[in-house]
């Protein structure tokens, strides 16, 4: 905990999800919109599933590190920025279609915002091309 418990009200603290080791498109989020603080990053290859056929089949999906993961992250990102609101970046480009359901219904069940693009954040703003 910082000494000034409210250091970080009012600000908006950023999970990536996707991409690969070096997150371009997160770094870029985070370089464009410079209010936004920058937490854990999970790269697409980090997001392991316990049975990926049934997921690509649509099927339910088992319980996996996936979510483990994912969940873990943020509420790491919240330990370290305390009172500041988490949201979660998707590079929606690097996941693919049947990733997708399963992780927003996680976030959803969490209880945490996400977005794709800069504008998506609060006070965002757009990316500069």
């Amino acid at each position: 905990m910082s000494a000034n418990d409210d250091e970080y009200a009012g600000q908006v603290a950023v999970v990536s999800i996707g991409g690969g080791h070096h997150p371009h498109r997160f770094e870029r989020l985070i370089l464009e919109c410079e209010h936004l603080l920058a937490g854990h990053i999970i790269p697409s290859y980090f997001l392991k599933y316990d049975n990926e056929a049934a997921a690509r089949a649509g099927e339910e999906v088992a319980d996996g590190h996936w979510k483990h993961t994912v969940t873990e992250a943020i509420e790491s990102t919240r330990r370290a920025f305390p009172d500041a609101e988490v949201w979660v970046f998707l590079d929606w480009k690097s996941l693919r279609g049947w990733q997708k359901p399963p992780l927003l219904a996680l976030l959803d069940e969490l209880g945490v915002p996400w977005g794709k693009r800069a504008n998506d954040f609060p006070s965002g703003g757009e990316m500069h091309a």
